[in-house]
C-alpha cells in the first residue's frame, strides 16, 4: 500500500501502518494533490508488466507444443527466444523505457513526472566499524551525528543501552521476516529451503556489511517479489545484482535521476500482486480449518501493525496452538467385557499427562453408566516415542489409585526408550508385547469389540476430549 501514493504522484509523507497509509493516501487524493502524469505512467507500466507476464506463458507454451523442436525454422526459434528475453526482463525494460520518456520530457522542460532525482555517487568508506562515538549514528550518512549535543556514547555498552529491547527485538523480527519470505517463495516456486542455512547466510552478510557502512541486511518482500517476477531462479542473481549495484553507484548514478518513481512503484505492486493466493483459504478450510487461525492473525497483524509485528504475532499464536495440541493429545478406547484398551495418539509428557487422568475418569463414568464393571485397563503405547519423569510419577499414582478400586493397569507395545524410563521409575509393572497377548493373559477369549467410544463423548460425562476420529486399535 505504501507504493500507491507514488502512482498518484503524492509527495506528502504518508504513515507506514496500513490503516494510516490508506487514510493518508486517499485523503491526499480527495484533496486533489495528485499528478496526472504520474498516474498515466504508473497505470501504463502496470498494464504493460501484467501483459508481458501473461504473454510469457504463451511463449513458453509454444515451445511445449512443438513435437519436434529441430524441425522449427531458425528464424522462429530466434524470434521466440527474443520474445522470451523481453517478457522475462520486462521489469528492466519498463524502467529503461520509462526513464527514456522522462528524459525526453525533461529535455523539453516538461515537468509531468516525479523523478527519482539526484543521488550521491561513490562507494562508502571501508573500515573496522566503530563501537564508540561521541554522538549517535545518523542513519542518513552512517557517520557520527553532531546534531545532538547531549549524546555521549563511551562504548558498546552505552550503544546497547540506547537500543534497549530493540537490541533483541529488531534482529528477531528481521530473522522471522527473512524465514517467512523465504518459505513463501519456496512454496510458490516448488523448492525447499534450509532455515538454518538462511540464518547463517544473513549473519555472515551482516558481519561483512558492517565493514562497508551498510544498512542491516535482511529479507525484503517487495524486492524478492520483483526478483521472482523477473525470472530469477538461482543464487547467481545475487552476484549479478551486486555487480550492477557497484557499477551503478560508481558510474551510472547520474542516470538514475530520470527514472520515474511511478514506474518503480508499478513494478513493485504488480510483483507483489502475483503473490496473492485466494485459493489457499478454500484449501485450508477443506483440509484443516484451524490452520486458518494463524493465517488470519498474520494477515490482520501485517495490515494493522506492519509485516514485522504481524509475523511475530502469527508465530506466537501458532506456538500456543501447538502447545495446546501437545497438552490435549487424541485418545481412543474400546471395551471388551470388563477390559478397556486405551491408546494415545501423540506424545505423552508433562503438559498432557494430567489429561490422561481426565480421560480415565471419563471412561470409568461411561462404564458405570453402561452398568459394566471395570477390571483391567490396557494402555497401548504404540504411538508414544518418549516420556518424561512427570509421566512416571503420574502412572505410579494411577496404578495405586486403580489398585484401590481392584482394577489392574497393564502396558503393551512399549518402545525401548519408553520402557527404559518406566523400568527406572516403576520397578514392577505388567507389560506385554501386544494387546492380544495382554488379552490372553487376562483370560479373555472374545476379542470382538462390544462398542467404541470417541474421547469427545467424554465431554458429556465431565471430561474434556480432543477432536478426531477413532482409527481403530
Amino acid at each position: 500500500m505504501g507504493q500507491v501514493k507514488h502512482i498518484f504522484g503524492i509527495k506528502q509523507h504518508v504513515p507506514r501502518p496500513f490503516i494510516k497509509c490508506v487514510n493518508g493516501t486517499f485523503s491526499e487524493v480527495f484533496h486533489g494533490d495528485v499528478r496526472g502524469g504520474d498516474i498515466a505512467m504508473g497505470v501504463t507500466c502496470m498494464l504493460v508488466a501484467i501483459g508481458l507476464k501473461q504473454f510469457k506463458t504463451v511463449v513458453t507454451d509454444w515451445d511445449k507444443q512443438d513435437k519436434d523442436p529441430a524441425a522449427v525454422p531458425r528464424r522462429v526459434r530466434v524470434s521466440r527466444k527474443l520474445l522470451w528475453f523481453v517478457t522475462t526482463g520486462r521489469n528492466a525494460l519498463i524502467v529503461t523505457v520509462a526513464a527514456l520518456i522522462a528524459y525526453a520530457l525533461q529535455s523539453q522542460n516538461k515537468d509531468y513526472l516525479t523523478l527519482t532525482g539526484k543521488m550521491k555517487s561513490g562507494f562508502p568508506p571501508v573500515g573496522v566499524p566503530e563501537l564508540h562515538s561521541t554522538a549517535p549514528v545518523n542513519s542518513t550518512n552512517l557517520r557520527p551525528c553532531t546534531t545532538c549535543a547531549n549524546a555521549n556514547h563511551s562504548g558498546i555498552g552505552d550503544i546497547m543501552t540506547d537500543f534497549g529491547v530493540g537490541a533483541i527485538s529488531v534482529p528477531l523480527i528481521g530473522l522471522l521476516e527473512l524465514v517467512a519470505i523465504a518459505q513463501a517463495f519456496a512454496r510458490q516456486n516448488n523448492y525447499v529451503i534450509d532455515p538454518n542455512q538462511e540464518l547463517f547466510a544473513i549473519g555472515i552478510a551482516n558481519i561483512i556489511s558492517a565493514f562497508f557502512c551498510s544498512y542491516p541486511v535482511t529479507g525484503s518482500f517487495s524486492r524478492t517479489a520483483v526478483n521472482a517476477a523477473s525470472g530469477v531462479r538461482t543464487p547467481a542473481a545475487g552476484l549479478v545484482t551486486a555487480s550492477v549495484v557497484l557499477l551503478a553507484i560508481g558510474v551510472a548514478t547520474p542516470l538514475f535521476r530520470f527514472i520515474p518513481v511511478a514506474a518503480l512503484s508499478a513494478i513493485i505492486i504488480t510483483a507483489v500482486l502475483g503473490m496473492v493466493n485466494i485459493k489457499i483459504l478454500v484449501t485450508l478450510w477443506k483440509v484443516k480449518p484451524t490452520d486458518l487461525i494463524p493465517l488470519i492473525v498474520a494477515f490482520a497483524g501485517t495490515l494493522f501493525l506492519g509485516i514485522e509485528y504481524g509475523v511475530i504475532l502469527a508465530v506466537v499464536v501458532n506456538v500456543f496452538y501447538i502447545l495446546y495440541l501437545q497438552a490435549r493429545p487424541h485418545f481412543t478406547w474400546r471395551a471388551t467385557g470388563d477390559i478397556v484398551v486405551l491408546r494415545v495418539h501423540g506424545g505423552l509428557d508433562f503438559p498432557s499427562i494430567s489429561y490422561l487422568r481426565q480421560i480415565l475418569r471419563g471412561i470409568e463414568e461411561e462404564m458405570a453408566n453402561e452398568t459394566m464393571a471395570l477390571s483391567t485397563v490396557i494402555f497401548d503405547w504404540t504411538c508414544v516415542m518418549d516420556v518424561d519423569y512427570t509421566v512416571v510419577l503420574t502412572l505410579q499414582d494411577l496404578n495405586d489409585e486403580l489398585k484401590r478400586k481392584d482394577v489392574s493397569l497393564v502396558h503393551v507395545a512399549l518402545e525401548p526408550p519408553v520402557e527404559k524410563v518406566l523400568l527406572a521409575g516403576i520397578p514392577h509393572f505388567q507389560s506385554y508385547a501386544t494387546v492380544e497377548e495382554a488379552h490372553s493373559r487376562m483370560h479373555v477369549v472374545n476379542l470382538t469389540s462390544d462398542f467404541h467410544h470417541e474421547t469427545d463423548r467424554l465431554l458429556k460425562s465431565g471430561a474434556t476430549a480432543s477432536t478426531g476420529g477413532d482409527d481403530g486399535l
